[in-house]
């Protein structure tokens, strides 16, 4: 139940579709965000993000946006 009021949530406040102006993801979103619960649930550095959850940077540049 919970996984589902999670994925919800996203979906409404997630951000938008791909952008046809940009090129796409290298990974998808869910992927990134399973970084960022990572960081925000187990209290990891954001250096210590596993890669499978793409560069570090990239999952913190996520959390970043307003």
């Amino acid at each position: 139940m919970r996984a589902d009021r999670r994925r919800s949530y996203i979906a409404r406040h997630g951000p938008p579709g791909p952008s046809p102006s940009r090129r796409p993801h290298a990974l998808e979103d869910r992927t990134r965000l399973n970084g960022l619960f990572r960081v925000f649930c187990c209290g990891a550095a954001w250096r210590d993000v596993p890669e499978r959850f793409g560069p570090w940077q990239t999952v913190w540049t996520l959390a970043r946006v307003p």
